[in-house]
């Protein structure tokens, strides 16, 4: 199913939970009929895993015949500390995520990691993982560049969207990418002399991370 307005049916639509090094962390799983992959979401900070972008993120990822699984790989508690900003500690609970994902009955699936705002670089460290099945990354975030050498790690097609007039911001999004040895694609959402609404830019890069997750997680898999 695509862009056409239509509704494409879940074969399962409910909230999980994965626990990573004695945290309990929340999901919410949807798996449309026919699935034919998976897309792991980490959201970023000042939101949460049902919040309204994200539920406009899984939907466009539904329309694809991809799967979602959005984290919050904080609790709420935690959410309001500086853990925010814990690259590691929050790519080893993604990671975590990733490995619970690879013992579930989606495991045949192949799996994107989409990573939005402060958990931009959080995908990117996980993607850089030795041995991490992979199979696609987005990033739409301030500063990817934050994952720092697991950059030159991550062998999954990666797409780096970035918006805003802040010039220091897009120099970082083309330092990041630079530094990823698989194919890359860097999109520019909006531009200093006519700045767009953050929540276009959040629509239009829903948009752009479903197609190059579509595009790039491969044909349908057989089940075993």
């Amino acid at each position: 199913m695509t862009d056409s307005g239509a509704i494409t049916a879940l074969e399962l639509d409910e909230q999980i939970t994965v626990r990573a090094e004695g945290t309990a962390l929340r999901g919410h799983l949807r798996i449309p009929c026919g699935a034919r992959a998976i897309v792991l979401v980490a959201h970023g900070s000042g939101t949460w895993r049902d919040s309204p972008r994200n539920s406009h993120i899984a939907g466009k990822l539904t329309d694809r015949g991809l799967g979602s699984l959005t984290m919050d790989l904080l609790t709420p508690a935690e959410a309001t500390t500086d853990l925010i900003f814990d690259i590691t500690l929050l790519g080893r609970r993604l990671l975590a995520v990733r490995h619970w994902l690879a013992g579930s009955p989606y495991q045949w699936m192949p799996v994107g990691l989409l990573g939005v705002g402060s958990d931009a670089p959080v995908a990117l460290w996980t993607a850089g993982e030795p041995d991490v099945r992979v199979g696609s990354v987005v990033v739409h975030g301030a500063r990817p560049d934050l994952a720092a050498d697991r950059l030159t790690r991550v062998l999954a097609p990666t797409l780096f969207v970035s918006g805003g007039a802040d010039q220091r911001i897009r120099r970082c999004v083309r330092t990041a990418a630079a530094l990823v040895p698989a194919p890359t694609r860097i999109t520019e959402l909006g531009v200093s002399t006519n700045p767009v609404p953050r929540d276009r830019l959040g629509m239009w890069s829903s948009y752009l991370a479903s197609v190059w997750f579509g595009e790039h997680l491969g044909t349908v898999p057989q089940r075993p």
